[in-house]
């Protein structure tokens, strides 16, 4: 994906540690991403994004293609999402836990 290079030209640049880069990355995040960031945000929770290394945050990133394209889609909790643990989760059982899901209504 382009917005990786781009991202990781500028890391070059600004020589961020190692430690730093999924932090720096995640403030550059908009739009449709930073919806799916905040839904991986609160599966894995605070700790395990602290602990995420760059290589991680891409793969992870990678997914975003897989998102729903639809609200309705969205609603059925098609194809699960995993938690910190590796785990497969579900819509409703992030939802039972009390966890938000965020969605931009402009998609669907």
């Amino acid at each position: 994906m382009r917005w990786i290079q781009e991202t990781e030209m500028v890391f070059k640049i600004s020589k961020r540690s190692k430690e730093d880069k999924v932090t720096y990355a995640s403030a550059m995040i908009k739009s449709e991403a930073l919806s799916w960031w905040e839904i991986v945000s609160n599966l894995r929770g605070d700790e395990a994004i602290a602990m995420m290394t760059w290589e991680e945050f891409k793969v992870t990133q990678s997914c975003i293609s897989k998102l729903p394209s639809t609200k309705t889609e969205y609603d059925a909790g098609q194809g699960g999402i995993r938690n910190g643990k590796g785990e497969e989760e579900t819509i409703e059982s992030v939802k039972a836990k009390g966890k938000s899901i965020p969605y931009d209504n402009n998609r669907g």
